[in-house]
């Protein structure tokens, strides 16, 4: 199975100790130890490195990068077929943009689960949600 990983889990995963990133570490290291494959898009990636660069906070800028060069963490673009996806959940479900590029990236790839801590994104239908550490 592939997951789909919110900015907002993997934000948390590379964050400072807290109980969230020890629910998403052990989350994390539970889908790869069954076999999962772990997936992202650019967009993600984006997110995550906003504020290592806003902060200067190189070493976390490395590691993140190291994360996303990992030839395992399948990486999506965010095609045209992504876009008309997202205008789609985002006409009809009134979610925010980024919301709706990570949905459809996460569908329009074949991903089978959508992991977040958003509670808000549980309402979507369109793709199986698991909230995690919220």
């Amino acid at each position: 199975m592939m997951v789909y990983l919110d900015s907002c889990v993997l934000i948390h995963f590379f964050d400072e100790p807290s109980p969230v990133r020890w629910l998403v570490t052990e989350k994390l290291a539970e889908l790869v130890s069954q076999g999962h494959r772990i997936a992202v898009s650019d967009l993600v990636e984006l997110e995550c490195k906003i504020r290592p660069i806003r902060e200067d906070l190189f070493p976390l800028f490395a590691t993140m990068d190291g994360f996303f060069k990992q030839p395992d963490v399948a990486k999506f673009p965010l095609s045209t077929f992504v876009f008309r996806r997202a205008t789609e959940i985002r006409a009809r479900d009134n979610l925010k943009l980024a919301d709706a590029l990570h949905l459809a990236t996460a569908i329009e790839h074949g991903c089978e689960l959508f992991m977040t801590n958003d509670v808000r994104l549980k309402r979507f239908h369109g793709i199986p949600v698991e909230i995690i550490g919220s």
